[in-house]
């Protein structure tokens, strides 16, 4: 009777205990992280840095680490780690960088302070969208209401057919500020006519957005009514040319003529467009207006540091540009024109027309991840030599083996002998193909590409690395620029895995996932100030692994 007593009241307790401390853990969880907003306006692409935002809370100050952990471009678990401090009694919206390897996925995030507490939830699909093919485009429009998708269209018609997505930000919490999560942008249109990001100055995302432009990135750039305004966005270390006030022109027969226009621009609406005077242009003037010694320049193409911008000193969110017909020409003009460089060359990325092209990849990722997985001393064994060697095995222990004793030896008893000898024999034969075919050791194929612009005084590059090794384990990838002038303390450089566009094997638009039930093999990125490289990155035995490295510093 006591023993029933005391089970009685043990159950009542744990109870007791159950009821207590479940709910104060949801409750914690659910004060700690919040909601989860990914990229641009939930707009992003896979197997490029990406911007991830976390609404948290907490009764008291946390200092800790955010890891966000997704499927990498093999399918991998990867985790990307970075430092936080939370304060108390503050709703806090943290910012990562994170890399997602595959489209449809769910991110795991964690919160783990310093004392060992921890806090986890996992997004549901219904958080993440999905995400935009590696080889898609992406427009980033800044504070500006127009129709920039029906442009996007028409360029896509009349060049390059690739889907193109355009995405528009109004509000300044939207962006990122770090300039690796600008990656999957293709190109930037910023308007300075009643743009909502004007007051938001002196924010990181300014500085994120030039180095963007600076560092190769391409811009899309129309000020006309409010050059002054050019500071507010941090435009002023990438202007092309030097503003002296406004003009009120009448006639806009360059501008027509630039689109091809079916109608007049200014005589349709019956009131002048307001263009800003520029002096001291630095670029290629595209179009200009105006007479003789009175002609201005209003479109112009130029470079910023690495990058490209355009320049319309016409607004093209003005009322008078909004309401004309050729409007979307216009603006597909405009967007063409920012996807070729200054000497006129189109940026393309396709190559299955060249006699190089690999088969399978019609995109240079894939054509440079197909060459830099040709490894000297690995032979890469056919489907037909392997089902080969099959029929001839299956032919030894079988025919081969009949006929022996039967024909030969007339000893069909020593078939108990021939027989484990023969398949002992062809494994051992087997093993010695294999480590012949794929080599000893960890082998290496790497390629650099470096970029410098002397008048900025500063360079970038970026280094494609591929390795193969005979084992499967975890290795320390750590790749290091090397060039004369670079100093440590200026130069950022992240080093990160590299995906294969496409959803064939391998490829990022595929489902398949490699750890799926969670094993050892998943592995953690750093992300500290200057640096991002992946801690003990694990590769399969005789498989190869892809990494990709970029880099800059100012000041050379």
């Amino acid at each position: 009777m006591v023993f029933f007593k005391l089970r009685a009241l043990l159950s009542l307790v744990v109870v007791a205990w159950i009821v207590c401390a479940v709910p104060t853990t949801w409750a914690d969880q659910t004060d700690r992280i919040g909601e989860v907003h990914i990229g641009f306006g939930g707009t992003y692409k896979v197997g490029h840095w990406t911007p991830l935002w976390l609404q948290v809370a907490a009764g008291e100050a946390i200092d800790g680490t955010l890891q966000v952990t997704v499927p990498d471009g093999s399918g991998h678990d990867c985790t990307f780690v970075s430092d936080v401090h939370i304060p108390a009694n503050e709703p806090t919206r943290l910012e990562a960088l994170v890399k997602f390897g595959r489209i449809d996925c769910r991110p795991r995030i964690q919160l783990i302070a310093s004392d060992g507490r921890q806090w986890s939830r996992t997004c549901v699909a219904a958080e993440i969208p999905s995400a935009l093919p590696s080889t898609s485009r992406m427009i980033l429009s800044l504070g500006t209401q127009m129709d920039l998708q029906k442009a996007a269209d028409a360029m896509r018609r009349t060049g390059d057919s690739r889907p193109v997505t355009v995405v528009s930000v109004s509000r300044a919490e939207q962006l990122p500020g770090h300039v690796l999560a600008y990656e999957a942008v293709d190109l930037v249109v910023l308007t300075t006519r009643n743009n909502s990001l004007a007051y938001s100055a002196g924010q990181t995302w300014q500085t994120a957005l030039m180095d963007y432009v600076r560092t190769g990135g391409r811009c899309l750039w129309s000020c006309g009514q409010n050059p002054e305004t050019a500071a507010d966005f941090g435009l002023d270390s990438i202007q092309l040319a030097k503003f002296e006030g406004t003009s009120r022109q009448r006639e806009a027969v360059g501008l027509e003529g630039f689109v091809g226009a079916k109608s007049s621009l200014v005589q349709a609406a019956g009131q002048p467009l307001t263009v800003a005077k520029l002096a001291e242009v630095k670029g290629r003037v595209i179009v200009r207006e105006g007479f003789g010694a009175n002609q201005i320049p209003i479109v112009v193409q130029g470079a910023a540091g690495l990058g490209t911008v355009v320049f319309t000193a016409f607004d093209l969110d003005d009322d008078l540009i909004a309401n004309w017909s050729d409007q979307t020409e216009l603006i597909a003009k405009l967007l063409s024109l920012a996807f070729v460089s200054e000497n006129g060359s189109v940026v393309d990325v396709s190559v299955s027309q060249s006699h190089l092209a690999r088969v399978g990849y019609a995109d240079m990722v894939g054509q440079l991840r197909s060459a830099m997985d040709q490894f000297t001393g690995v032979m890469l064994v056919p489907f037909s030599l392997i089902a080969l060697l099959i029929v001839i095995f299956l032919l030894l222990i079988g025919p081969f083996d009949f006929w022996l004793h039967r024909r030969w030896t007339k000893r069909p008893e020593w078939t108990w002998l021939t027989f484990p000898a023969m398949i002992l024999l062809c494994s051992a034969a087997a093993v010695w193909f294999a480590a012949y075919a794929k080599g000893r050791g960890v082998r290496a194929n790497q390629l650099q590409v470096l970029d410098v612009d002397l008048s900025q005084r500063m360079a970038r590059g970026t280094i494609w690395t591929s390795y193969f090794g005979d084992k499967g384990q975890a290795r320390q990838a750590e790749v290091t620029p090397r060039w004369s002038t670079l100093a440590a303390d200026r130069t950022s450089v992240a080093t990160s895995w590299q995906g294969l566009p496409g959803d064939g094997f391998g490829g990022m638009a595929n489902s398949i996932r490699a750890n799926a039930s969670g094993d050892s093999n998943t592995y953690r990125m750093q992300a500290n100030p200057l640096r991002i490289q992946p801690e003990s990155l694990f590769s399969p035995t005789w498989s190869s692994r892809s990494l990709v490295t970029r880099w800059s510093q100012d000041q050379l």
